[in-house]
């Protein structure tokens, strides 16, 4: 299985398997967000929570994750359609193999908070830097 294997699951015989209690942290993440329609705010309330990134060893046997979310981690979980069962392969998405950690309505609900709040254009003029 090429690629990192996202929170939640586990790879047994090269298939995504539910690891339940790191799904419970994704229905978590999913919930929080509803609740505060704001990316910000969900990295502070997980961060208070004690939720952190999965811990993850390269080949190298170099370890990473384990630590506060960043807003960018937040935004690839909420966006990756693995969640609801999906996979996607360069434009295209497809149903996949494995069982979904998020309902459907979930998955649609966060994804209209997600276009009606962000990638909105900056309507103040930016300064130029000071020399």
């Amino acid at each position: 299985m090429g690629g990192a294997v996202p929170m939640g699951f586990d790879v047994k015989d090269k298939a995504l398997v539910v690891n339940e209690p790191k799904a419970r942290s994704i229905q978590t993440i999913f919930a929080e967000y509803i609740a505060t329609v704001s990316v910000w705010e969900l990295s502070t309330r997980l961060n208070e929570q004690g939720l952190v990134s999965k811990l993850r060893t390269n080949r190298h046997g170099r370890t990473t994750g384990c630590e506060a979310f960043s807003r960018g981690a937040l935004y690839n979980i909420l966006c990756n359609p693995v969640y609801i069962g999906r996979t996607h392969h360069k434009d295209a998405i497809y149903d996949g193999l494995h069982q979904a950690i998020i309902d459907e309505a979930i998955w649609q609900n966060v994804q209209a908070l997600l276009a009606d709040h962000g990638g909105r254009k900056i309507k103040t003029q930016r300064r130029a830097a000071r020399p």
